[in-house]
């Protein structure tokens, strides 16, 4: 017996031992599993690389606590805090964070100043009605979003977004696939010293500076925006420098340049300079209408003909690999225009809203980073877009789609308001998924290829390219969702917001598609490639659950006291055969 007990302490002491020197060696090694299938915890190689230059710290306030939260939240901000704990271990003490529950004060004035401090620096509440144990019905305001601060720079981001055509469950979803790529990407805006180049385009009859200037605003935080008239000057988009051996180089000014929905006709010589701005290796964000069909045309009239517009620059897009074609797409999903309905000759007008099928509320592809999880992009008079050669080396990929109850109406196009009188039939909807939006990626070819004379084309100074660099660009046929309202006032002008509808103020996803679109265009390092994390809900079939939800029950209960019951047997049998010995 005191043999016994002398080899247990032995063994219990060893192990002892053993276990100390194996958390002593872990400590000088990092080892990490991540065993989910959708490597829920595995942070991207761009995330793991930012956070180890960090050169200060990053502070983050989480305005996602408190026990109010309903279930979802409480999951959001569970995922929120494990991303959170992986950006701590790869960024060491330059990762600090803290949740805080602005509902925890009982003054309410000092919530309702609380509420308006958050959404004064961006931060946009949610209203969650609840139900008491006694039946009452409570509104609780929530934050889903959070502050991060770096160098004194401070920004918003926000989690959740609502895309009324999703349930409740895959928006949550979608806000937990996002979380990493919208923390990262503000704390790249604020680390980065040096802001890349981007220009508007002027001279044309494009959209103006009062008419973008949200979309401005938003990505300025980002880049340093311009706006330029080319006027056929070769330096206007790029700068030729002369190097010490007589040679020459060209350099790009901006990184790239946004033509938004231009009426006037370029001259070949623009369109030269923008071509070699290409072939150089810039990036274009196009915004080009198939027709001239406007809502103002209908201000005065019940109907217009919408005619194709002609800006000459269909050649050029088509040797790029795209067509804009001159049609007008209609949509069974689309948005509600404001129209007066009051008797004729009534002094106060009745306005109603009535669905605008050229008015198609178009969805994002889901397998792309620039619209995966997107809401609904509202659109106005667009146009379907056709790619332009099957053998072509261009990876080109549709970014916006029509619903599956759609169809395409060649020009002339005759638009009138009488239609919403009459109930629109899905049989003749009977087109699907028409593409509004595509990006190219690749090496193009100029338009200019084998039509220049060679004074032109052989100029050491110009330097013509016939094939591009490695480039991409984005085609959109319709400019108006980059365009918003503009309140006009006596001290200048107020831009509305682009994304909120003014007659029914549902949000839409136009401004988060440009601003990715933007990214995606600028950005070499892959840092929107986040965005293509999926994680997949598991759902219970609630059918399953009701007809064997009996069965799991006692199983549940039996399994467990029968392996208790049998280790307690085996248990007795045995010490009975060792002490009878």
């Amino acid at each position: 017996m005191k043999t016994f007990r002398k080899k247990s302490y032995i063994n219990f002491l060893s192990l002892l031992v053993l276990i100390v020197l194996l958390n002593f060696i872990a400590q000088f090694f990092y080892i990490r599993l991540d065993l989910t299938s959708e490597k829920r915890f595995t942070l991207s190689k761009v995330t793991s690389h930012y956070l180890k230059e960090l050169d200060d710290i990053v502070f983050i306030k989480i305005y996602l606590d408190g026990d109010e939260l309903p279930p979802g939240l409480k999951r959001l901000k569970s995922s929120v805090e494990e991303i959170l704990s992986e950006f701590k271990v790869i960024g060491g003490e330059n990762v600090a964070f803290e949740f805080i529950n602005p509902n925890e004060s009982n003054d309410v004035k000092e919530r309702n100043q609380i509420y308006k401090e958050l959404m004064g620096k961006g931060l946009q509440p949610t209203n969650i009605q609840e139900r008491t144990e006694e039946g009452a019905l409570t509104q609780n305001t929530v934050f889903s979003g959070a502050l991060v601060y770096f160098k004194g720079q401070e920004i918003s981001v926000d989690f959740l977004e609502n895309n009324p055509t999703l349930s409740a469950d895959q928006n949550l979803n979608n806000a937990i696939e996002d979380i990493e790529y919208k923390l990262m990407s503000s704390i790249k805006k604020l680390s980065e010293d040096v802001m890349d180049k981007i220009a508007f385009i002027e001279g044309h009859g494009e959209l103006g500076k009062a008419e973008t200037a949200d979309l401005g605003k938003s990505l300025s935080d980002y880049y340093s925006i311009e706006r330029i008239k080319i006027d056929e000057k070769i330096y206007a988009l790029s700068e030729r420098r002369e190097r010490d051996n007589g040679s020459w180089a060209v350099f790009n000014k901006y990184k790239a340049i946004i033509i938004a929905g231009p009426s006037e006709k370029y001259s070949e010589r623009d369109k030269f300079i923008i071509d070699q701005f290409i072939m150089n290796g810039g990036r274009v964000l196009w915004l080009m209408n198939g027709t001239n069909a406007n809502m103002d045309s209908l201000a005065t009239a019940s109907f217009t003909m919408a005619m194709i517009r002609d800006v000459n620059l269909e050649d050029q897009l088509f040797t790029y690999g795209v067509r804009i074609n001159a049609d007008l797409v209609q949509d069974m999903q689309c948005s509600a225009i404001p129209l007066d309905v009051s008797p004729i000759g009534s002094k106060y007008p009745d306005f109603k809203l009535f669905p605008w099928p050229f008015f198609p509320l178009v969805s994002g592809n889901i397998h792309h980073a620039i619209t995966r999880n997107m809401n609904l992009i509202k659109m106005s008079f667009a146009s379907t877009i056709d790619t332009i050669g099957k053998k072509s080396i261009l990876k080109r990929t549709p970014l916006l789609f029509s619903s599956n109850h759609s169809k395409r109406l060649n020009a002339p196009v005759r638009v009138d308001l009488n239609i919403v009188n009459h109930q629109m039939d899905p049989k003749q909807f009977n087109q699907s998924y028409l593409p509004t939006a595509y990006l190219l990626e690749g090496k193009f070819n100029s338009v200019f290829k084998n039509r220049l004379t060679p004074d032109i084309s052989e100029s050491t100074a110009i330097k013509f390219k016939e094939i591009s660099r490695e480039t991409k660009m984005i085609v959109i046929s319709d400019a108006s969702i980059m365009q918003n309202t503009v309140k006009r006032t006596a001290r200048g002008y107020t831009p509305e917001p682009l994304d909120r509808d003014k007659f029914t103020g549902q949000i839409y996803g136009n401004k988060s598609f440009l601003i990715n679109a933007v990214h995606y265009l600028c950005d070499d390092t892959g840092i929107l490639t986040m965005r293509n994390k999926e994680f997949k809900i598991r759902l219970l079939d609630p059918s399953k659950i009701e007809g064997h939800k009996t069965f799991w029950q006692m199983l549940n209960m039996l399994v467990p006291l029968s392996i208790l019951g049998l280790f307690g047997a085996f248990n007795v049998i045995y010490r009975r055969k060792k002490y009878k010995k």
